[in-house]
Order: structure tokens, then C-alpha cells, then sequence
């Protein structure tokens, strides 16, 4: 009887911390009940162990060949807040696993919106993200339509300026200092000796 009741109360325990959300999907809106449906399929859960968070999506998509065809959705999950890390990154795949059940031949490329965030309380994915506090912990993004876009090749040209010095030599000439000629004239001194003139 005892181990019955600590049985009991082990699960009881287990159940009273376990974290409940709302799990499925949700076509909200739509522009063709053809493609698009309008579907509730959601429900709030118990999440299993380990998945301590709430996950939500909100999409908006529509067929890239039939540009009217629009449709809406919301999706939800229990998830780990491990799995929550770099969910903006699949928004756009986990988002098209809710919105394209009502037509499977939507794809990724074909999302124009998609928001998504986990959160952390009983039944917060119930609501829009919106909505949230701004204590919890969301992460969001919005997706353009898919363009192929081929790669862009820039060649970038470096060009080296180049300094050309030219050196000349430089010569020197020593011209040696003109001299003039100097012209000495040399003065011989005329002695003119006069015989004595003998008496006559």
C-alpha cells in the first residue's frame, strides 16, 4: 500500500511541475478555401519531460504561381529550451510544417511573414507574440520571398604607382685660372765715357 501511494505521488508531483501548452495548428485566414482550408486543429497539452518551453509560430504564405492565393496560420508545440536556440534561423521550415498541411505542395520560398518564439508559462503560446511581456524570452523574424539571386563577382584592380628617378652625374670642370703672360723689360743702364781732351 505504501509503494502504491509513493507511486502515486511521484506522478502526481511529476504532472503538477510539468509545463502545458498548446500543441498543434491553426489555418486563420485564407483568400481560397480550395488551397487553403480553414482548419483548427490545436489543443492545450501536458508536455512530456524535458520540454520545459512553449514554441509559436505565425505565418503568412502564399502559392509564388498564384499570387491571390494567400493563407494565414499559427502553429504550436512543446518544445526544450535547448530547441529554441537559433529557431529564428527555421522559422520559415518549421512555420510551412503547420501552414502547409492544408495544401502540401506550399513551400518555404513561397512564406511572405514569419514570426516565431518560445516562451516559458502555462499556455503562453495560446497567445500572439505580440502580446508576450517583455520578460519573456522571444525571438522573431520576418521573411521576404525567396529570390535567386546569382552571385555578384567584384575584381578589384591594384595599381602600384611607380616613382622613376633619374639620376644625372654631375661634373665637375676646374678650369685652371688664366694667367697673363708678364713681360719684364729690363733697363741696362748706358755709360758714356768721355776721353779727356788733351790740351793742344
Amino acid at each position: 500500500m505504501t509503494l502504491v501511494f509513493l507511486t502515486f505521488l511521484v506522478i502526481f508531483t511529476f504532472n503538477a511541475d510539468a509545463l502545458t501548452c498548446k500543441r498543434g495548428y491553426d489555418i486563420t485566414d485564407t483568400s481560397s478555401e480550395f488551397f487553403f482550408p480553414r482548419k483548427v486543429d490545436s489543443r492545450i497539452v501536458t508536455c512530456s519531460g524535458g520540454e520545459d518551453a512553449c514554441m509559436r509560430s505565425e505565418v503568412t504564405g502564399g502559392l509564388a504561381s498564384f499570387i491571390r492565393l494567400q493563407a494565414s496560420g499559427v502553429g504550436y508545440s512543446c518544445r526544450s529550451r535547448a530547441s529554441c536556440v537559433g529557431i529564428v534561423d527555421r522559422c520559415a521550415n518549421i512555420a510551412i510544417s503547420y501552414l502547409g498541411r492544408a495544401n502540401q505542395i506550399l513551400k518555404a520560398a513561397d512564406l511572405s511573414q514569419c514570426e516565431i518564439g518560445c516562451c516559458f508559462t502555462d499556455n503562453c503560446n495560446a497567445y500572439a507574440i505580440s502580446t508576450w511581456p517583455a520578460t519573456t524570452t522571444t525571438t522573431t523574424t520576418t521573411t521576404a520571398p525567396t529570390t535567386t539571386t546569382q552571385p555578384t563577382t567584384t575584381e578589384t584592380t591594384t595599381t602600384r604607382a611607380t616613382t622613376s628617378t633619374t639620376t644625372t652625374p654631375t661634373t665637375t670642370t676646374t678650369t685652371p685660372p688664366t694667367t697673363q703672360p708678364t713681360t719684364t723689360e729690363t733697363t741696362t743702364p748706358t755709360t758714356t765715357t768721355t776721353p779727356p781732351t788733351r790740351p793742344q
